[in-house]
């Protein structure tokens, strides 16, 4: 219903499937709802903070049970301050709760708020930056199969972040990204 294929384009009735699924605690159909209010519902900004307000929630109560997906997407709603007001310790909480559980991308995320490589337009302040650690991490997910982990790795590298500059092990991982 959100894309229009296979059925007539209703961001509304997209946002209800997604309600209802949602209450069954799928994970991935709660991506797809925060999408369909962000992108969907412009017209009602009280409604759209009520309803991911709720989601957050959602969220909340399955990574509170162990469920890393669900920890990322909360996470990621504190690194963009959408559906929660920005707070990069919470953030950084909820992917070291993933990470804890071995998952790549909660790695990734405190790996990326080490080095300040986040992309949600706040201020990672010098002091609480921390390129070893990074690098880390970085490795740990570029191990697991992580083409933004390698990627990230060889920038690293590249500009001495971390670890003595080394363009030789930087096009190592560079290329192993691609």
């Amino acid at each position: 219903h959100e894309t229009g294929k296979g059925f007539p384009q209703s961001l509304k009735n997209a946002a209800k499937l997604c309600s209802r699924a949602a209450r069954y605690k799928a994970v991935f159909a709660l991506v797809g709802h925060r999408l369909t209010l962000e992108n969907g519902d412009k017209k009602k900004p009280s409604a759209l903070s009520a309803r991911l307000l709720e989601l957050a929630q959602q969220y909340r109560d399955l990574a509170e049970k162990g469920n890393a997906d669900a920890a990322i997407l909360l996470a990621r709603m504190y690194s963009s301050g959408t559906g929660e007001k920005w707070d990069r310790k919470k953030a950084v909480r909820w992917y070291e709760k993933a990470m804890d559980r071995g998952d790549v991308s909660g790695i990734i995320g405190v790996a990326n708020h080490l080095s300040g490589g986040i992309s949600d337009g706040h201020v990672i302040y010098d002091n609480e930056l921390d390129y070893p650690r990074a690098l880390e991490y970085y490795r740990e997910a570029a191990e697991m199969g992580s083409a933004i982990a390698m990627f990230r790795l060889g920038y690293l590298y590249k500009t001495g972040q971390g670890a003595p500059a080394n363009p030789a092990e930087a096009a190592k991982w560079f290329e192993r990204a691609m």
